[in-house]
């Protein structure tokens, strides 16, 4: 059902987490979806000129909350991000909830690619 879910679809994943960021690669590939990944606010910023269609965001990443997704509205980059390491997720979840950012609440393998392809679907 998810295999295939994601066919031709560019996406970037932000976690200066290794093992995280690695989680969601796997996913994205898994389900068909082609990946980069970025290690840093820097590294995502720059990315956005590959023109992805959607952004994987580990909030907890120095910029993650306010300087990646201004630079992800700015390219007209859709973000799905995830709120588990980050020290004040609530906090975190009601400043992403005022832009256009949706969140992931697990790492289920349907979840995930499934929100990905409804922001992708949104953003058209």
């Amino acid at each position: 059902m998810f295999e295939g879910s994601l066919d031709g679809l560019r996406v970037l994943v932000a976690s200066d987490h290794f093992e995280l960021g690695l989680l969601f690669a796997t996913i994205v590939g898994v389900c068909g979806g082609i990946v980069d990944r970025a290690f840093s606010a820097d590294d995502t910023l720059s990315a956005f000129a590959k023109r992805p269609h959607v952004l994987v965001l580990d909030v907890a990443m120095a910029g993650g909350v306010d300087l990646v997704p201004l630079g992800a509205e700015q390219a007209k980059v859709p973000v799905v991000a995830f709120l588990f390491r980050h020290e004040d997720p609530a906090g975190a979840a009601a400043r992403l909830r005022a832009s256009k950012v949706r969140l992931l609440p697990s790492t289920d393998l349907f979840q995930v690619c499934t929100t990905l392809r409804r922001a992708v679907a949104e953003a058209a």
